[in-house]
């Protein structure tokens, strides 16, 4: 009975942040002509990112927003390959691109770069993306846009992973990253924000220099994106919303295998002792126990010592939650799943999220070969 409780409580929690989601994709919206859009700072950190490069350089050159509106800085955190000269190359002559590099004593790690690359825009609105990320043609405007309509200081965009790969392990990446990014932007337009991405981020420089930038989380290597979205939630007079659209989405890489996505959601997980304790922690915990439980139930009918039906009746309650948010995610971002592949990822993802906690003690979490919470 607990196992079907805690798993309704999830289903509950994964609809409602359905419903949030659709009710910011359904705001009625103003398309501004793109003159009419601020000037804008694009700042892109990277180390060790030479073989990813040419496809983001393809990509900016799609983006549809005013030339002379967008200025982009592209900041090097220490890289080791050939990434530095890519860029001077392609930047040679363009009085709006700017190659930075983090010098001895200005730090090390993506918050030191990004906040070199914010500090040295000269326009009200600075952009964040990654180097490992492709953009859609229409990213910019419609991060500004969304600002322009909503009145808002910062927007949030989304990231999809590329499925084009294929395999089990991509489309599993697919399809949790989408449910995430569900979640998160349904959250945040609930007013009770949950997660972020840095990938497709927009917002009002003066505010993030009136917080401090990154300050409050300085010496946690991860989270300049969440945890800066929280500072701005913070603030009583400052607007923080979602970008509901496909165009306000960047494609990102899938992880390697399934020992780096392990290492990629220990890192992300490894920021949770760092919020303030609130409903963060309440939704954790039920995301974990609704999952542990189904394991639990399978476990004793496995061996004879439970219901089958009872295991059976939870992951069915699990599929139709999951089903319908991807089924928002897709109407969306054109991003298509087969029920037997969402059923598929209901099973795993239970496994998935045990193993991140189970061998958490054992692994170590790495980004671009250093270890996380390290400064070199």
């Amino acid at each position: 009975m607990i196992a079907v409780l805690l798993n309704a409580g999830y289903i509950i929690l994964l609809l409602w942040y359905r419903h949030h989601w659709r009710t910011a994709d359904e705001l009625p919206e103003i398309k501004y002509p793109s003159d009419a859009l601020p000037d804008i700072t694009v700042v892109v950190p990277f180390r060790n990112e030479a073989p990813r490069l040419p496809a983001l350089i393809a990509a900016l050159h799609q983006v549809q927003y005013p030339q002379h509106k967008v200025s982009w800085i592209f900041v090097d955190d220490h890289s080791r390959d050939g990434g530095v000269e890519l860029l001077r190359q392609w930047s040679a002559g363009q009085h709006n691109i700017r190659l930075l590099s983090l010098q001895e004593g200005e730090g090390v790690g993506k918050k030191a770069a990004l906040c070199k690359g914010i500090e040295c825009a000269s326009t009200d609105w600075v952009v964040t993306t990654d180097a490992d990320c492709i953009p859609a043609p229409g990213w910019l405007y419609a991060l500004l846009n969304t600002a322009r309509n909503r009145e808002a200081d910062m927007v949030c965009g989304t990231v999809k992973v590329d499925e084009r790969q294929g395999g089990a392990l991509v489309n599993f990446q697919c399809m949790e990253t989408a449910v995430l990014q569900t979640c998160g932007t349904g959250s945040l337009q609930a007013g009770h924000p949950l997660l972020n991405t840095g990938a497709s981020l927009a917002f009002r420089k003066e505010i993030w220099t009136r917080i401090g930038g990154y300050s409050s989380h300085r010496k946690i290597s991860s989270g300049d994106d969440t945890f800066l979205m929280m500072a701005f939630h913070r603030l009583p007079e400052v607007y923080v919303v979602p970008c509901v659209s496909a165009e306000g989405m960047v494609l990102t890489h899938p992880a390697s295998g399934w020992l780096a996505l392990l290492r990629q959601r220990l890192r992300w997980n490894g920021k949770l002792r760092y919020y303030r304790p609130g409903y963060i922690h309440l939704i954790g915990l039920l995301v974990f126990g609704a999952a542990t439980s189904w394991l639990y139930l399978l476990g004793l009918s496995a061996f004879g010592d439970g219901s089958l039906f009872d295991a059976l009746l939870v992951l069915a309650l699990r599929t139709y939650g999951e089903y319908a948010i991807l089924q928002q995610w897709e109407d969306t971002s054109g991003q298509k799943f087969s029920l037997p592949a969402i059923c598929l990822m209901s099973v795993t993802y239970p496994v998935f999220t045990l193993l991140s906690v189970v061998f958490r003690p054992f692994i170590r979490s790495e980004w671009k070969g250093r270890l996380v919470n390290k400064t070199a």
